[in-house]
């Protein structure tokens, strides 16, 4: 009996600590740690979250109006350019247009240099006529001052031939109590009376 009973409390089972008071100490520790650590971060978040509201009680926020507004009148100048690039004519054509144009300019310029041509001939054959014209006065001049000459000769040729007898005839024509003969030989010879004339 008494192996039996040796035997017996050899194989009983030992008696082992409490395995789930163990545990839920543990647990326990360890929750404690936990509430420890969120104790510790539930303070850092409440400091910061007074710092926070503290900061943004302290924070001056700049008033932003002119720098907005140099944005709108930026903005704005900018939409007003792109409106005139977008209503530009230029960006209206296309290949087709833009050649039916230069169509248009190059016959408008054609016409222009015909207006010219025509403008320029027409000044070159009124020219043409005023040198024609010209030509016929200067020598409808000259000739006239041509017989001009010859007429002004021929009266001083007719005047010299006239002058040489119409004083001997006028002298026996006019009467003889004048002594116009006497005269004209006392002159003559620069005689101071008649007789003298007559004498010599």
């Amino acid at each position: 009996m008494d192996k039996e009973q040796a035997l017996w409390r050899e194989t009983e089972p030992k008696t082992q600590p409490n395995a789930a008071a163990e545990a839920f100490a543990g647990l326990a520790a360890s929750v404690t740690g936990m509430e420890d650590r969120m104790n510790r971060r539930m303070e850092v978040l409440t400091r910061a979250v007074e710092h926070v509201a503290i900061e943004k009680q302290c924070i001056e926020i700049p008033d932003y109006s002119p720098t907005l507004a140099n944005m709108h009148g930026v903005l704005a100048d900018m939409t007003r350019r792109m409106k005139a690039v977008e209503d530009a004519p230029a960006l209206r054509m296309t290949p087709d247009t833009l050649g039916e144009r230069m169509q248009a300019a190059a016959t408008r310029a054609r016409q222009e240099d015909r207006t010219t041509l025509l403008e320029a001939r027409q000044k070159h054959v009124d020219a043409a006529e005023d040198l024609r014209e010209l030509h016929g006065r200067v020598a409808t001049i000259h000739d006239q001052h041509r017989r001009l000459l010859w007429a002004a000769g021929g009266g001083l040729l007719a005047g010299c031939l006239l002058w040489s007898f119409l004083p001997g005839v006028l002298a026996r024509v006019l009467p003889a109590s004048w002594h116009l003969p006497e005269h004209l030989a006392a002159r003559s010879v620069d005689a101071p009376t008649l007789w003298d004339g007559g004498t010599q």
